[in-house]
């Protein structure tokens, strides 16, 4: 049988360990199965095997802290290029021509104008017309 542990607290499987190791009295043990005490002795193994998991990553984490806090690694600075789109590439994205078929059903150009703007593109004051209807 296999025991899924990883969402119970490190108190809880120490006070479940704890139990499992209390002894059987007499009655109970002779009221057991092989089965009952060869899955009592399974959760005990999965139990012990879970906590020293536990116990070896927290030690890894702990040791790679006093590491950082010591000077180890690089510092890395990340750039992040920012791209802008051409007002021409923008306003034949779906979001902009969903945004401009809203302007135009309610004269409301606020949702035209937030996708311009998340897009990096210049606001001008005018909107821009999706290609499909410039020459119309």
């Amino acid at each position: 049988m296999k025991f899924d542990l990883t969402n119970k607290e490190t108190e809880e499987l120490l006070e479940r360990q704890q139990l499992l190791a209390e002894e059987i009295p007499q009655e109970t043990r002779e009221a057991m199965t092989e089965d009952e005490i060869e899955e009592r002795a399974d959760e005990m193994e999965a139990i012990k095997a879970e906590l020293e998991t536990r116990q070896s990553a927290a030690a890894e984490k702990l040791a790679a802290e006093q590491a950082v806090a010591e000077g180890a690694g690089e510092v890395r600075e990340e750039k992040q290029e920012e791209t802008k789109m051409e007002v021409s590439e923008i306003r034949n994205t779906p979001e902009y021509l969903d945004a401009f078929a809203h302007y135009i059903q309610t004269g409301n150009d606020s949702e035209c104008r937030t996708v311009l703007l998340t897009k990096n593109a210049p606001a001008s004051g005018q909107l821009p017309v999706p290609d499909m209807l410039e020459g119309i």
